[in-house]
């Protein structure tokens, strides 16, 4: 299993660190569970981009991302490619697997501790964390240890995931909490679109969360989080977004 290495310039300063750890100082996995703690700080003052799946992404080219570290969510591989992939249920594990990401997953099925212990068919990296709770503020105390942020939404997983990667700027992109001329997804994101209302209910708490991670990442990691625009201004071209159905 390749993993990326950090080779691109910075967005905001110039190339002054050491040199990244060889890859062949990580373990030759198949079937073992390993630990995301082997992957800490492997990027290490890096631009990382936190690809997620919102209808604006089918207005970047996927080419856009070469030479770029990238952490990806859930069945973004699907158009995008992905050097970690996160993920908290099993279902996609193998058809991720396929596209070549290296998979970051949830120590439980859904970050429920009540539930049973992931188990990936490949190469894995595991991690800890507390019970998910849909109904109960985001514990942000675990961000700055080795277990790993959960919410209502993956996303403030992989945040949370690319700064203990050592990422100095995290550039999110397709995280658009609305929907872009009617749709909540890019194309071929999803095999069918199901439970759209409750995804919609979700979008306002996925938000607020994302703010709150953003701004504990700033003060435990000193990183900083900015999104992907691709259209040349807030005007999107004459696109509609919607916060509501």
């Amino acid at each position: 299993m390749a993993f990326p290495t950090t080779n691109q310039p910075s967005l905001s300063q110039p190339q002054m660190r050491s040199p990244e750890p060889s890859v062949a100082d990580l373990p030759s996995t198949n079937h073992e569970r390993h630990r995301l703690a082997e992957l800490k700080n492997r990027h290490a003052g890096a631009d990382i981009w936190l690809i997620a799946a919102g209808a604006s992404m089918d207005f970047v080219d996927p080419d856009f991302f070469d030479g770029k570290i990238t952490v990806g969510v859930n069945a973004v591989h699907r158009r995008f490619r992905c050097d970690y992939l996160v993920l908290r249920t099993m279902t996609l594990a193998e058809e991720a697997l396929r596209s070549g990401s290296s998979l970051i997953v949830s120590e439980h099925e859904m970050a429920r501790l009540n539930g049973k212990l992931t188990k990936v068919s490949g190469p894995a990296w595991y991690f800890s964390h507390r019970q998910r709770s849909l109904h109960t503020p985001l514990d942000l105390s675990v961000i700055g240890t080795d277990l790993i942020v959960v919410g209502a939404s993956i996303i403030v997983s992989a945040m949370n995931i690319a700064a203990y990667l050592g990422a100095r700027n995290i550039l999110m992109c397709g995280h658009d909490c609305g929907s872009l001329d009617g749709k909540i997804a890019f194309d071929g994101y999803y095999d069918q679109v199901n439970n759209v209302i409750s995804k919609w209910r979700m979008l306002n708490r996925m938000e607020e969360q994302t703010v709150a991670v953003r701004e504990k990442l700033r003060e435990v990691y000193g990183c900083r989080v900015y999104s992907l625009n691709p259209f040349v201004n807030f005007g999107l071209e004459q696109h509609v977004f919607r916060r509501e159905p």
